[in-house]
């Protein structure tokens, strides 16, 4: 049906002011989205501290999900107390067969920056929008120049107890903690270098830094993960142990180092005060959980679900090493609590349930190695 000529002159003064309206409309709907697409975006990466197995994880499963991953970590090396220990409980893996592949991958990803030496030193704003303070401690060698070859380490005449061993062996005051770590470059210890300037002379890449300072700088990301990882409680509360005071006695984490290709025995297990080989081992569960006397620190009211895993691991690579007749394993405890799945007894292990009077452990520490199953 048409429209009539009255109509038409009706219809066409408001023409105008139809179109006007329409792309005024059209223009505010624009201008709303021009400055919603020109605020600023929350940050999507993610601050991850602790590069242990867990951050580990954590990380490539961020970055191959196409988020930016920070690694914070404030030793030399990524990997944590995993790459330390030898055999993994229940099935008696090998860590590095496990992790060098996982840390390799770290290394490599565009999508992951390794914060080696590195703490946190505060966090400011909120769910989505964090500004996170790193310190980053000097490491006096140019990480853009290092290889990793390690020349100056062998030129390196300060030696110092080395603590990725637990003290039990020495490194250089210039070191890396074993030679396939990540990041592959190595440190100086400004504590022990007398400057002497032997790891300058040979470096062939000239990237040995004596002037080298902290720095701070702000990380904006939308998410943090804390994997902070945990500490060997150290059992000096328990006097009648003797820990501290007599070399035999020592920590799970100490004991295991032994058992470790690339610890400060080669993998054989020996006593620390004249390096013999033990006719008795002896392994003290429970020390730190599960003692609710006033003296005893750490989380002595609670199991700590660990260390029966731990010690009984411990004990069937003791085992594996010495023969029933060349060594006697006699272990103790309160409750077996292998938490989890796949344990299996312990053969050729005599298990006594128990804890040891002072009395007792003061006659074993004396012939034999005492090892204390300590909490995490």
């Amino acid at each position: 049906m048409g429209i009539g000529l009255r109509q038409k002159d009706y219809i066409a003064p408001l023409v105008p002011a139809v179109v006007v309206a329409a792309v005024w409309r059209i223009q505010n709907m624009v201008s709303k989205a021009s400055k919603k697409s020109s605020a600023k975006p929350k940050p999507t990466d993610v601050a991850i501290i602790g590069a242990g197995m867990a951050g580990i994880s954590a990380a490539l499963a961020l970055a191959d999900g196409g988020h930016h991953a920070h690694l914070i970590e404030r030793t030399v090396s990524i990997g944590g107390a995993y790459v330390a220990i030898y055999k993994i409980f229940p099935a008696l893996e090998c860590s590095a067969c496990v992790m060098t592949p996982l840390t390799s991958f770290v290394g490599k990803h565009l999508n992951i920056t390794i914060h080696s030496l590195s703490e946190v030193k505060k966090v400011k704003g909120k769910a989505g929008n964090f500004t996170v303070t790193i310190h980053k401690k000097a490491r006096y060698v140019d990480e853009n120049k290092c290889t990793g070859c390690g020349l100056c380490i062998a030129a390196c005449p300060v030696e110092v107890p080395n603590h990725y061993d637990m003290g039990l062996s020495l490194r250089k005051a210039i070191y890396m903690n074993f030679p396939q770590q990540i990041p592959l470059l190595a440190a100086i210890d400004r504590d022990a270098c007398i400057g002497c300037g032997t790891c300058a002379s040979v470096c062939p890449q000239d990237c040995i830094m004596y002037d080298d300072e902290d720095k701070e700088y702000d990380l904006n990301v939308g998410s943090i993960i804390n994997a902070a990882g945990f500490q060997e409680y150290q059992p000096t509360d328990y006097a009648e142990y003797g820990y501290g005071v007599f070399p035999n006695v020592v920590t799970t984490l100490e004991y295991d180092r032994q058992t470790h290709p690339t610890g400060p025995t080669d993998a054989h297990m020996v006593r620390p005060s004249d390096g013999r080989e033990p006719e008795t081992i002896m392994f003290v569960n429970c020390v730190g959980s599960r003692d609710v006397r006033e003296n005893i620190q750490g989380y002595s009211h609670h199991c700590n679900r660990v260390c029966c895993s731990f010690g009984l691991k411990l004990a069937q690579v003791t085992r594996m090493h010495y023969p029933k007749e060349h060594c006697k394993i006699i272990y103790t405890y309160m409750d077996m609590r292998t938490c989890g799945k796949c344990w299996k007894s312990s053969s050729g292990t005599r298990s006594i349930t128990k804890t040891l009077t002072s009395s007792e452990a003061g006659l074993l520490r004396l012939m034999k190695i005492l090892i204390l199953v300590t909490s995490w």
